[in-house]
């Protein structure tokens, strides 16, 4: 079926994101990161044992991710950022910012960043808030402004997109 054939209700929307999971990407910018650190061997920017701080940033992130997951599942609607949400979910980690699981994606990469301590993997997480600000995001709020209307915008004035 060619894409002039391909009814409407099917054809993929122009500016949804590509379907790549943000947990992909954050895998994907800590390969790039060990790559690029395997091949250009950077000095390190932090040495044992500040490494270990890094730990406290990637238990958080783990924590908001399992927090924010217990909040889908209570109202009952989906967590897949692909998926089409029955219900707005604004309570728990959503009371602060409208994200905390790409937040906490975020966190483990810092931590990560700081565990290892070389350069590569501290551009992992501006990197990584970069794709979600101009590619899932986007199309999860349109999303959400489609589905939940003034309930959704009254929710996005309240709440930060990030913190």
């Amino acid at each position: 079926m060619s894409t002039e054939e391909t009814p409407p209700s099917e054809a993929p929307h122009p500016h949804a994101p590509l379907r790549i999971p943000p947990p992909a990407y954050a895998v994907l910018l800590a390969l790039l990161a060990w790559g690029a650190q395997t091949v250009f061997a950077c000095p390190a920017l932090l040495a044992y044992p500040w490494t270990l701080a890094g730990l406290a940033p990637g238990a958080a992130g783990a924590m908001l991710v399992l927090w924010s997951l217990s909040h889908f599942r209570g109202r009952r609607t989906t967590f897949h950022p692909f998926g089409r949400p029955s219900a707005l979910v604004v309570d728990g980690p959503y009371r602060v910012t409208r994200n905390p699981m790409y937040v906490s994606l975020t966190l483990a990469l810092l931590g990560l960043a700081a565990f290892v301590g070389a350069l590569p993997y501290f551009l992992a997480p501006p990197a990584f808030v970069l794709i979600m600000n101009t590619t899932q995001i986007p199309h999860e709020e349109r999303l959400l402004a489609r589905l939940f209307g003034e309930e959704w915008e009254a929710y996005r004035r309240r709440v930060r997109r990030w913190l």
